[in-house]
């Protein structure tokens, strides 16, 4: 009769054992991943740099540089120029270029907020990146710290700023993890 319930005690351990390691507070790394992947599609991670439209006026020889860049925006759409006029100033070497700057319907994407004559907008957008890159620390039963990699992707308005970190193609970010009873997994 003692070795007919052996194999019964054994399954039953098993099947118990199975079902608490199976317990929704348990996290892995895909479910690590699945959690940071839908925090970033709700509050997206970017640089930005704020830019003035509207009546500017530029010294073509001192601005020159600044001038090549809102030229490079808008041949390819992302500003344009209206009123434009110029004019050299007496015995000067330099002209003034005054310019009326308005932003397309093409840079709505990257537009963060937007004021009278002041525009946010995105710099560098970071998207994350492979699972096999996520480092995931287990503190307890109801909170972890999660590593991963995100990886940039620039936008056309990264010429009007500079890359903080310009030696590297990705980021490292630290998120923490708490668990909740009603929606699981989140970032705190």
């Amino acid at each position: 009769m003692k070795i007919k319930l052996l194999p019964l005690i054994l399954s039953s351990l098993f099947i118990i054992t199975l079902f608490y390691s199976c317990d929704n507070q348990d996290i892995s790394t895909s479910k690590a991943y699945d959690t940071v992947q839908s925090h970033l599609v709700s509050k997206p991670e970017y640089e930005k740099t704020t830019i003035t439209v509207g009546e500017k006026r530029f010294r073509l020889r001192k601005d020159s540089l600044e001038v090549s860049k809102y030229r490079k925006l808008e041949h390819e759409g992302y500003i344009e120029f209206a009123e434009e006029s110029s004019k050299k100033k007496w015995l000067s070497k330099d002209s003034i270029w005054n310019v009326t700057i308005k932003l397309t319907s093409k840079a709505h994407p990257y537009v963060i907020n937007q004021n009278k004559d002041k525009i946010t907008v995105k710099t560098i957008m970071y998207n994350l990146g492979d699972e096999d890159n996520l480092q995931l620390n287990n503190h307890s039963k109801k909170s972890a710290t999660v590593s991963v990699m995100l990886i940039k992707e620039y936008t056309p308005f990264i010429i009007l700023s500079k890359d903080a970190s310009p030696n590297t193609k990705f980021i490292t970010k630290n998120y923490k993890l708490r668990y909740n009873e009603t929606n699981g997994w989140i970032i705190n």
